[in-house]
């Protein structure tokens, strides 16, 4: 698996217009809890893994099985532990009595229902035709070599998809799907919907 470091360098602050495949192919959603993905694929075979990019308050989980187009690779946020010490800390009195309170429901939630989907990438069973990507979402914003292992790469920025080909650029080999910010949005309301502000305090800033 290439690293996500290619990802993230590549664009990892885009800034989508339209609708991400997620929603109308795998009816992912960000902020999607590991219960929800569950459901949606209740036969797949559920494999941790930890990149050597993972940082504390992220899990990988790879799928595979039967009706499962390839393999998606997903990538949650569980912010248990940092909600933890933030309400044991000594900060904990000068913030808002019911973002506390949200804090403290979120760190005691059982993982497949704390852990919230971030980004995702989906394998294919078999190389996919670049002229058929260009189909679906029309002609790339850029192509360039990864910046992490010079592999040819397209990037589709309106809809948030990045493209991984092989060494002749006529076939995709995978693709990353990152939520837009409007998707991102929703996906927070939904999942807290009486806190829709609870920010992730474990995602580290660079």
């Amino acid at each position: 698996m290439v690293n996500r470091i290619r990802w993230a360098l590549f664009g990892l602050l885009l800034i989508a217009q339209g609708s991400v495949l997620a929603a109308s192919m795998f009816n992912i959603q960000a902020f999607s809890t590991l219960a929800e993905v569950r459901k949606e694929w209740p036969g797949a075979v559920e494999e941790r893994f930890a990149p050597a990019w993972i940082k504390r308050g992220q899990v990988a989980i790879k799928l595979t099985g039967k009706g499962l187009p390839g393999m998606l690779f997903l990538y949650f946020d569980d912010g248990r532990a940092a909600y933890k010490d933030l309400v044991s800390s000594e900060s904990a009195g000068t913030i808002d009595s019911g973002v506390v309170a949200a804090m403290k429901w979120e760190a005691a939630k059982p993982e497949e229902n704390a852990l919230t989907l971030n980004w995702f990438r989906w394998v294919p069973v078999a190389n996919v035709p670049k002229e058929r990507v260009i189909k679906l979402y029309g002609v790339p914003s850029r192509c360039q070599p990864s910046p992490a292992d010079l592999s040819p790469m397209c990037e589709w920025r309106q809809h948030g998809v990045i493209a991984t080909l092989t060494d002749d650029e006529k076939s995709v080999v995978m693709i990353d799907f990152n939520f837009s910010a409007a998707e991102i949005e929703e996906g927070r309301s939904r999942r807290y919907p009486f806190f829709p502000a609870l920010k992730k305090p474990w995602v580290e800033t660079e």
